[in-house]
């Protein structure tokens, strides 16, 4: 019986499924109707915002990460780049 062991790569992304499940989880015992939680690779907010368009989404909400100033100014913050480049309202939670 030959035995597997996961590589790093995978364990991440076992994790990220985890903690995307639990918030999924998590907004619906609060009172969210629809739902879905995803983990992808690449921007962010291109990604989100696509997203939202392409199933006609109503309102995104997405948390503020709070970066240190210097790291917003060189990296910007994904929130605010969403709001930026989304076309549905977007709300940024603390």
């Amino acid at each position: 019986m030959e035995h597997h062991q996961q590589t790093e790569y995978e364990i991440i992304r076992e994790l990220e499924q985890q903690i995307a499940l639990a918030a999924e989880q998590r907004a619906r015992k609060r009172g969210a109707q629809r739902t879905e939680a995803v983990v992808e690779v690449g921007d962010p907010a291109k990604w989100i915002a696509d997203m939202a368009r392409a199933r006609h989404v109503d309102l995104v909400v997405v948390g503020r990460r709070g970066l240190v100033p210097v790291a917003q100014l060189l990296f910007g913050s994904v929130s605010a780049k969403l709001a930026q480049i989304c076309e549905c309202p977007v709300v940024i939670v603390p």
